[in-house]
């Protein structure tokens, strides 16, 4: 085969010649739209398909290649989509057209396309990949919008008929697309007919609600080795046998479809089939994965690179999150993600653990872990006073006008004292509170007058406290985090249910946080639970975060969570020793997103037994003699590259 591209400049391909023109499409992600969002952008897609040009004189000549007419040809890539056409007004509703410089590294992801082609039977070498071609020889009868870019890499042409031409194929209509006789219809995405009764078909183009196309296409594969390429052509012909359609894998044709392949060129229309506008609008991919422009890298479900930015500056109101999901369905994982990253940027952090899932990270991270013993009086705030001493106080103790005479006389006690004290401030609010400070004898054993030094990276495990401890810890801690400098990240974990009586003081916090470029993170099992009517404290912290990370959960719609949510929530998949799923929403943006452990990563995170006893037993042989830092690194290449302990 002969490279066929001669030249490309000023933007443009040339084939000897004839010039064409080479796109990236730059849509919005779409999973972020809505169902009504998804039809908006299909039905723009087939208004711009129903607009494209086409020369009615050279095509209803039926001349024997009919290159008088536009070609299209739609790439889907490596979760990019790419259009080369040599119509130069070409555009789709909605979308951006980006200009490609390089359209060889593009498609081949290899600048050096003049290295050697090696064609076999079924499959080519191209550059040390192996290449093969799946065609989509019998197309579905039915297809959703999208539906077919969930499969895989794929490569689509097309050209439009003329009225004229689309009029005489009207009468086979019947057959077109494999419509069967008791008329099977062709699906858009919401389920509607797209291709209509073959009765209507006519009257449609008359009106111009549809166009008639020829359209091929292939699916792309490529792989490292023969193995890996046989297990995809598998995996990728089983999709499209669930589909009710059929893949041919290209042989004896191979270096004319490759040909086809490259931008610029004719496209090659030999196994071809009908479609209307609606159907062909079905197959046009939209694989733009994005979240956010920079942040923590986590997955695409196709394994592209998508980014969340927990500052993120254009974010609604806050940089608070919530993390939910089953036990074991890898909330804990991705929140230790987010948290690890962050830190390794240089935002700080506090961790309220439960259960030592967290303690891994921070003795890598160089973190301090948290004295048993803390000082309310470290800080001066009269609100965060009140609301500490709220916290051990039954609700039904003191009347709004008791709360207030209360918030005076702690004004009053810090004015009168150069040096105050806890024990101090009980006294003082004993003399006009008969018998307070007996509210307060469980929490004295855990109280000190010394001052708490505030680091940049704190680690509180609740489990060293009772109960009753764990709320009034939980407003000293807020306010201790208030008090590091630069952006940080407050994470707590199941620790909500100890905050109801201070539901108040917690949405004041949530909102400001941000003043204070702060983000706090909560995490809990169940969201149904977080938000039941019994719960104030969740309601207001669901209200008050703006990234929402959802794991697998049976989660029914309410009027915080629609039911298409619900649904994609209860459809996520966590696979142990592989990723972690989760469905992240905040005001604009709602996608699944997987999260691929590194090994280092894995061993830092994971809150695996048997995981972590096999480190322990590392610990206790090489743990007095090195930092922990170098310890888990020495771990990790121990276990994952020279097979230590038969662990791998």
């Amino acid at each position: 085969m002969n490279f066929p591209i001669t030249r490309i400049e000023d933007e443009r391909v040339f084939i000897g010649e004839k010039a064409s023109w080479f796109y990236r499409l730059k849509s919005i992600d779409v999973e972020h739209l809505s169902n009504d969002g998804v039809e908006g952008l299909f039905e723009g897609v087939k208004n711009s398909l129903n607009s494209l040009k086409n020369n009615d004189e050279g095509f209803s000549k039926l001349t024997l290649t009919k290159e008088s007419n536009h070609f299209y040809k739609i790439y889907s890539l490596n979760e990019k989509c790419f259009v080369s056409t040599d119509d130069e007004t070409f555009s789709v509703n909605g979308v951006k057209n980006e200009i490609e410089k390089d359209p060889v590294f593009s498609i081949f992801n290899d600048t050096d396309f003049l290295g050697a082609i090696e064609f076999d039977k079924d499959h080519f070498v191209l550059n040390g990949k192996y290449w093969r071609f799946i065609n989509l020889y019998e197309v579905p009868a039915k297809l959703n919008f999208l539906q077919l870019s969930q499969i895989g890499d794929y490569f689509l042409t097309f050209r439009k008929y003329p009225v004229e031409e689309a009029k005489k194929l009207s009468g086979r209509i019947r057959n077109v697309n494999q419509i069967t006789s008791d008329q099977t219809y062709i699906r858009n995405i919401t389920s509607e007919n797209a291709f209509r009764e073959s009765e209507t078909v006519l009257e449609d183009l008359i009106q111009g609600d549809e166009n008639l196309f020829d359209f091929c296409l292939w699916y792309v594969v490529r792989e490292d080795n023969k193995v890996s390429l046989d297990l995809e052509t598998r995996r990728i012909s089983s999709a499209i046998s669930r589909l009710d359609a059929r893949g041919l894998v290209e042989t004896v044709g191979l270096s004319t479809i490759l040909e086809s392949f490259v931008p610029g060129t004719y496209p090659n229309f030999k196994r071809s089939h009908h479609a209307t506008s609606s159907y062909l609008a079905c197959s046009i991919p939209f694989t733009t994965q994005e979240v956010h422009r920079g942040g923590i890298e986590f997955s695409s479900q196709g394994g592209g690179a998508v980014y969340i930015d927990i500052f993120n500056p254009y974010a609604a109101l806050n940089f608070n999150g919530l993390i939910t999901g089953k036990s074991g369905s890898g909330k804990s994982v991705v929140a230790q993600k987010i948290l690890f990253d962050s830190l390794d940027s240089g935002v700080k952090g506090l961790i309220l653990d439960k259960g030592q899932s967290f303690r891994k990270l921070t003795l890598y991270s160089g973190g301090n872990i948290f004295s048993e013993k803390f000082n309310p009086l470290q800080f001066k705030n009269p609100h965060y006073l009140k609301a500490f001493l709220m916290s051990m106080i039954p609700e039904s103790e003191l009347k709004m006008k008791d709360q207030g005479k209360m918030f005076s006389l702690i004004k009053e006690y810090l004015s009168r004292q150069s040096s105050p004290t806890f024990s101090g401030l009980v006294s003082y609010l004993g003399e006009s509170f008969e018998g307070i400070e007996h509210y307060f004898n469980e929490l004295q054993d855990f109280i000190t007058d010394s001052e708490i030094r505030v680091t940049d990276i704190t680690y509180v495990d609740t489990a060293l406290y009772p109960k009753n401890i764990i709320g009034p810890l939980i407003i000293y801690l807020i306010e201790y985090f208030k008090n590091i400098d630069g952006k940080k990240i407050f994470l707590f974990d199941e620790c909500w249910e100890y905050l109801e009586k201070n539901s108040d003081y917690i949405e004041e916090c949530f909102r400001t946080f941000r003043k204070h470029n702060a983000s706090a993170i909560a995490i809990t099992q169940d969201v149904a639970d977080f938000l039941s009517n019994n719960s104030k404290v969740g309601q207001v912290i669901y209200n008050n975060t703006n990234h929402k990370l959802f794991f697998y959960q049976d989660t029914t719609s309410t009027p915080l969570i629609l039911e298409e949510d619900a649904l994609r929530i209860r459809s996520l998949k966590s696979v142990h020793g592989s990723h972690s799923e989760f469905f992240y929403k905040d005001d604009s943006i709602r996608k699944t997103i997987r999260f691929y452990a590194t090994p280092l990563e894995y061993e830092l995170f994971t809150t695996k037994r048997e995981d972590n006893l096999k480190l322990e037993k590392y610990i206790e042989v090489y743990g007095d003699f090195q930092d922990f830092k170098t310890l888990m690194n020495n771990w990790v290449d121990f276990k994952y590259y020279h097979g230590g302990m038969n662990a791998h």
